[in-house]
């Protein structure tokens, strides 16, 4: 799974062969792990991608997170 990441800045990010969405609590600083990616809901919390690369971006910077097979 790979996944495309729409920054409101007008960038893109892409992350090959996606395996974890890292998602930090803003309240108490707690990890959330999710690789169903069918269920991926975008909050206001700072996220990390991990795949073949890593990307770290707040989800307030965030537009749209697409994701697709090779």
């Amino acid at each position: 799974m790979n996944a495309t990441i729409k920054v409101k800045d007008g960038s893109i990010i892409t992350v090959k062969n996606l395996r974890v969405i890292k998602r930090i609590s803003t309240n108490n600083s707690s990890i959330t792990e999710e690789n169903n990616f069918e269920n991926f809901i975008l909050y206001n919390s700072p996220y990390i991608f991990v795949g073949s690369n890593i990307a770290s971006i707040d989800g307030n910077n965030i537009e749209y997170v697409f994701f697709y097979q090779n």
